[in-house]
C-alpha cells in the first residue's frame, strides 16, 4: 500500500515538473554538426563569444571616490574558522534534489555522510580559509544548456545553467552565513534581490508606493527601467573586491575571495560528451552561493547615489521613478537619468541593453527617449520582475494574463493528469494554479476591483471542474466542491497574504516602540494611527498594510515566529 501511494505522489511530482526534453539531434542538423562531441564545442564557442563581446575594461575610479565618504565610520569584520555546528547547520539545508557538479558528489550523499564525514569538511573548509584560498576543484563548472524561448533547433536560444561542486557550495554556505550581517548593514533599503527577507514583491510594492505618493502631491511621475546584459559574468573582480573593502572587509576575507574569484572555468556536457574548458577572466556565475552577494555589493552605488530619480534594484533588473512639477521638467530628468546610467555602466565594465530599455508614464505621455540613433518610446505597460505595471496603474492587463495562465493549467490537468485521482489532481491545482496566485499576490490582490478578483475566482474554478472531471461550461456549485477540497477563495487567500504581509511589516516595528502616552484601546491592541486614505495614497500599499495589521486578533500580533503566524492566520481564514 505505501509502494503505491508513493508510486502515485511520484507520478504527480513528476507532471509538476515535467518540460519537453531536449532534442540534440534536431540541433545538430540545424547547426550544421556531426556529432554530439562538435555540438558541445558550438554550444562553448557561443556562451563563450556571449561573454567576451560584452566585457570592456572598467574605469570605477570616479565611482568609488564618491562612495568611500558614504562608508567613512564602517566597522572592520572579517571571516572566522568555522564549527563543525556551523557546517552541520549548512549540511541541513541542503536540498537533496540538487544536480551535482564535475565531481559527481551530490547532496544527497553529503547529508547521508554527514556524520562521518564532518570532520574532515570541517578541517578543509578551515584551511581554505586560514590560508585564504579556494581550492581549484571547485573552480570548474559543468554547463547544460537550457532552452529559454524561440525555436529549440537554434543554440542562440539556450543560456547556461552552471552547475558547481556541491562541496563548494556548501562552504561558500558557511562563508554566506558568517559574512551576510556585515553586508546586510552596508546594502541600502532600496536593493532587494538576495536578500534576507526580501523578494521581488518588496521591490515593486517600494516603486508603487512611491508613485502614488509622488502623484498624490502633484507630481508628473514616469519610470525608467533598465537591464543589464550577463551582468553576473562580466562583472569586474576589481570592482568587487574594492567595493568589500570599503564595506570594511578584513584581508583575510579579501584574500579568500580574490582566489574565489579567480582562475575559474567552464565546459558544456551534453549527455555525458564534454567540450573543452574555457577560462573565466570576469565575473561570478549564477548558480554559485555567493555570486549574488557579489553582485550586489559591487553594484549598489546607484543606490546610494541616485540623484534625479528613486532607484530600486532586484539582481540586474533596476526601475527609477523620476517625478517633476512639470512635464518638460520631468523630461529633462528622464534624460539625465538615462545618460547618467550609461556612463555608470561603462565605468562598470558592464553592458546595458538599450533594447530592453522601457519608459512609462503616470498620468502623461513623457517624449521619447533618443540615445546612440536608438529611440525609446513610452509605453502604456511594462512588465518588472514578472509584473505588469500600467500607466493607469491598474491591474487589469496582469490580471487577464494570469487568468489566461490558470485555464490553461486547467486544461493541462484535463490531459496529464486524467490518470490521477481527484487528490492527485489537487496537487496539481496547488501546484499551478495557487502558485501562480502567490506568486506576487500581495501586489495585485491589494488593490484590485470586485470585478477582478471575480475574474480570478472564474479562473480557478476551471481549475476545480478539471480536478472532477466535469465539462467546462455548465452551471455547478464550484463553490462546495472547493470547500470539498479545503481550497480557498481568491477572498480567502487576498486577507491571508496581506495578513502575513502586515505581521512580517510591522510586529517588530511595533514592539520595538515605547509605549508613549496614555494606554488607549488601540495602543494596547497595538494598532497603527491609519494614514492618510484619499486620493492615491489610499492605493499604497504600506497604507494597505496598516489597515489589514488593525483588524489582526492580538494574539497574531503577539506571535513571536513567522511559522506561528503564518499557522493562526491560516486558523483565522480557514476555508
Amino acid at each position: 500500500m505505501r509502494n503505491s501511494v508513493s508510486n502515485s505522489n511520484d507520478g504527480v511530482w513528476k507532471v509538476l515538473k515535467s518540460h519537453k526534453p531536449t532534442d540534440w539531434d534536431s540541433i545538430m542538423h540545424t547547426s550544421g554538426y556531426s556529432n554530439r562531441s562538435d555540438l558541445a564545442e558550438g554550444f562553448a564557442n557561443h556562451f563563450k563569444d556571449k561573454i567576451s563581446g560584452l566585457h570592456s575594461t572598467p574605469n570605477p575610479s570616479p565611482i568609488f571616490e564618491k562612495l568611500h565618504p558614504k562608508f567613512s565610520g564602517t566597522p572592520s569584520w572579517d571571516i572566522v574558522p568555522c564549527t563543525r555546528e556551523d557546517v552541520a547547520r549548512a549540511i541541513d539545508k541542503l536540498k537533496p534534489s540538487k544536480s551535482s557538479g564535475p565531481d559527481l558528489i551530490s547532496n544527497r550523499l553529503i547529508k547521508e555522510l554527514k556524520f562521518e564525514a564532518i570532520d574532515a569538511i570541517t578541517y578543509t573548509f578551515n584551511r581554505s580559509i586560514n590560508e585564504g584560498i579556494f581550492p581549484n576543484i571547485w573552480k570548474s563548472s559543468k554547463v547544460q544548456p537550457i532552452y529559454k524561448k524561440g525555436g529549440r533547433n537554434k543554440i542562440s536560444n539556450y543560456r547556461p545553467v552552471c552547475l558547481f561542486s556541491n562541496l563548494g557550495k556548501l562552504l561558500e554556505a558557511v562563508i554566506q552565513d558568517q559574512i551576510t550581517p556585515h553586508i546586510e548593514k552596508c546594502l541600502p533599503d532600496n536593493i532587494f534581490g538576495y536578500r534576507p527577507n526580501r523578494g521581488t514583491q518588496d521591490a515593486i510594492s517600494y516603486l508603487l508606493d512611491k508613485i502614488h505618493n509622488y502623484r498624490a502631491d502633484g507630481f508628473y511621475v514616469a519610470a525608467v527601467a533598465f537591464d543589464a546584459s550577463s551582468a553576473f559574468d562580466i562583472i569586474s573582480h576589481e570592482v568587487i573586491l574594492k567595493s568589500l573593502a570599503i564595506c570594511g572587509s578584513g584581508n583575510r576575507f579579501l584574500k579568500w575571495s580574490e582566489s574565489f574569484l579567480k582562475g575559474c572555468s567552464n565546459f558544456v556536457e551534453l549527455d555525458g560528451v564534454a567540450s573543452k574548458p574555457w577560462s573565466l577572466v570576469t565575473g561570478s556565475s549564477q548558480g554559485r552561493r555567493l555570486s549574488p552577494v557579489y553582485y550586489n555589493v559591487g553594484t549598489m552605488s546607484p543606490a546610494i547615489l541616485a540623484k534625479n530619480s528613486d532607484f530600486a534594484g532586484y539582481a540586474d533588473d533596476e526601475m527609477n521613478v523620476v517625478y517633476a512639477k512639470s512635464i518638460e521638467d520631468c523630461n529633462k530628468k528622464i534624460m539625465l537619468i538615462v545618460r547618467d546610467r550609461i556612463a555608470w555602466y561603462k565605468q562598470m565594465g558592464l553592458a546595458l541593453n538599450l533594447a530592453k530599455t522601457e519608459l512609462i508614464g503616470f498620468g502623461f505621455t513623457p517624449d521619447c527617449i533618443v540615445i546612440d540613433k536608438l529611440t525609446i518610446p513610452p509605453s502604456q505597460n511594462i512588465t518588472y520582475l514578472g509584473v505588469c505595471i500600467q500607466s493607469n496603474l491598474r491591474w487589469d492587463s496582469h490580471i487577464n494574463t494570469l487568468c489566461n495562465k490558470l485555464r490553461s493549467s486547467a486544461n493541462r490537468i484535463r490531459v496529464e493528469g486524467r490518470h490521477f485521482g481527484i487528490m492527485d489532481r489537487k496537487k496539481l491545482i496547488l501546484g499551478w494554479c495557487l502558485g501562480q496566485i502567490y506568486s506576487n499576490g500581495l501586489i495585485f490582490l491589494s488593490s484590485a476591483t470586485q470585478s477582478e478578483l471575480n475574474s480570478i475566482q472564474t479562473a480557478m474554478n476551471s481549475g476545480v471542474r478539471a480536478i472532477f472531471s466535469l465539462p467546462r461550461y455548465g452551471h455547478v456549485e464550484v463553490s462546495a466542491l472547493r470547500s470539498k477540497l479545503l481550497l480557498p477563495s481568491i477572498q480567502t487567500i487576498r486577507s491571508r497574504i496581506m495578513a502575513l504581509e502586515a505581521w512580517k511589516r510591522f510586529s517588530s516595528q511595533v514592539d520595538s516602540q515605547a509605549a508613549i502616552g496614555p494606554i488607549t484601546r488601540g495602543r494596547k491592541n497595538k494598532n497603527i494611527p491609519l494614514p492618510d486614505q484619499k486620493g492615491h495614497r489610499g492605493k499604497m500599499f504600506n497604507n494597505m498594510l496598516v489597515k489589514a495589521w488593525n483588524t489582526l486578533p492580538l494574539e497574531i500580533k503577539n506571535q513571536e515566529g513567522k511559522a506561528g503566524a503564518k499557522r493562526e492566520i491560516k486558523k483565522m481564514y480557514a476555508v
